[in-house]
């Protein structure tokens, strides 16, 4: 009897997970849609701009170590140049 128990117990454990998940997906979005429209009906323009640069910053700098996970970084120089200039731009920035 033991085991039958434990092998209900546990799916109903499944389930539940199942459902907090979807439940917490559900969460996430209305928290982002949320947080979006707030940004952007209450952010400055000139933070928005900000903001902006930031992220082409930070996407140019995680496409320079892609590149170098990919292709490799035989001239070691370039790559710590480029890595470290987009970097510092975002530190600074932000």
């Amino acid at each position: 009897m033991s085991k039958v128990k434990a092998a209900e117990d546990l799916k109903k454990r499944a389930k539940d997970l199942e459902d907090l998940s979807s439940l917490s997906l559900r969460n996430l979005n209305v928290i982002l849609s949320a947080f979006w429209a707030g940004y952007t009906e209450t952010t400055p323009k000139k933070v928005k701009i900000i903001d902006a640069y930031c992220l082409v910053c930070f996407l140019i700098t995680g496409i320079q170590i892609l590149y170098r996970i990919i292709v490799g970084d035989f001239p070691m120089n370039s790559f710590l140049s480029g890595v470290f200039a987009s970097l510092g731009s975002l530190i600074i920035t932000g």
